[in-house]
């Protein structure tokens, strides 16, 4: 049964660090090691370097400001008000992005309208329930 654990453990920390794109990780679990790593020996990672507080190519935020992340392209509302963006929209071109974002736009409006009325409606539902049920409590 441990050793189940240890593999389970083993390949859990390998999708992690796939997913994290940790090359250090990657390595140590996929080497000899990766037994020291389940006995809780942590393998150093190197840190990235300073950042450059003069470089302008990087976008400052301050708490509370809004940025327009507009080169990851639009957020499209789904039907059921769960949102997704558009996989490969860095290999479209500029009059696919601009028809994108045009027809996603307006569905989106289309959406948001029917889902506000659809929670609105569901809210007065509920209000009425909840006088219903008190009207059931005074009887």
């Amino acid at each position: 049964f441990y050793e189940i654990k240890k593999a389970i453990v083993l390949y859990l920390l390998l999708a992690v660090s796939i997913l994290l794109n940790n090359s250090v990780l990657i390595h140590a679990m996929t080497s000899a090691s990766s037994s020291a790593l389940l006995d809780g020996e942590v393998p150093s990672v190197l840190a990235l370097p300073e950042g450059d507080p003069n470089d302008d190519s990087v976008q400052k935020i301050k708490l509370g400001e809004s940025i327009a992340i507009e080169s990851i392209g639009p957020v499209i509302i789904n039907a059921d008000g769960s949102t997704r963006r558009i996989q490969n929209w860095d290999t479209l071109t500029k009059g696919e992005e601009d028809t994108a974002w045009r027809r996603i736009s307006k569905r989106n409006e289309q959406r948001r309208a029917i889902l506000m009325k659809q929670k609105e409606k569901e809210e007065e539902q509920q209000q009425q329930r909840e006088m219903d049920n008190s009207d059931a409590k005074e009887l």
